[in-house]
């Protein structure tokens, strides 16, 4: 969803120059002295994006 707004959102978009990767921290996951533990990161393949963005159909803008 988030490719599909900067996609609506920024002229010239490109997902592997604008897209970052994702971060979840888990609150009750952290412990200290433990950086690996709570943290989730990822960053999906262009071709990943591609196929789930294909599988969510067109971009509806909601208007305001």
């Amino acid at each position: 969803a988030l490719d599909k707004y900067l996609r609506a959102r920024l002229v010239n978009y490109n997902y592997e120059k604008h897209f970052g990767g994702v971060r979840y921290i888990f609150l009750r996951g952290l412990a200290p002295g433990k950086s690996e533990l709570g943290i989730f990161r990822d960053r999906p393949s262009a071709g990943k994006i591609t196929a789930l963005s294909a599988l969510m159909g067109d971009f509806a803008e909601v208007k305001s």
